[in-house]
């Protein structure tokens, strides 16, 4: 780890905040030419897991099924910092930032695909959480688990 790194290291508890509190990330894949794909996606982290979800074929899912490695990034901005400047090369940002990397698998279970989707329900539009989704928009949504190998977070304040 780099010795900035070191100094500037989100806490589990700050990585964890900020992932329930971001509203959009960044998926990376890579495709059969081993170029990288970035996508920004919704999420869900949950159980220790990040989910997204999204239509069932493009890009994205055909890179995953080849080659299910996966990287994911979120930030959030929280200011500039320009008090007391003499010069232009001396602004800064504050920013509170997670990276992860992981092995993604599509999800087929409809009752595990219904359970995480109740999960984006409650984030992204918790006045419906009390109603049933219907079973054709489960069946018909992409959900991914991305089981974690590595979580890190920085900031700088």
């Amino acid at each position: 780890m780099q010795s900035r790194m070191q100094k500037f290291q989100l806490a589990e508890d700050a990585i964890h905040a900020l992932l329930d509190t971001a509203l959009h990330g960044r998926l990376s894949t890579l495709n059969a030419d081993g170029y990288p794909y970035t996508v920004p996606v919704h999420f869900v982290f949950a159980e220790g897991r990040l989910y997204v979800h999204g239509l069932d074929r493009g890009q994205k899912i055909d890179n995953i099924r080849s080659y299910p490695l996966v990287g994911f990034e979120v930030d959030e901005l929280d200011g500039l910092l320009t008090d007391n400047l003499s010069q232009p090369c001396q602004a800064d940002a504050a920013y509170r930032s997670v990276v992860a990397q992981g092995d993604a698998r599509l999800i087929d279970d409809p009752a595990e695909k219904h359970r995480v989707l109740g999960w984006f329900v409650r984030k992204y539009t918790p006045a419906f959480a009390p109603q049933d989704m219907p079973s054709n928009k489960v069946m018909a949504t992409c959900v991914i688990e991305i089981t974690l190998r590595s979580l890190t977070g920085k900031y700088h304040a």
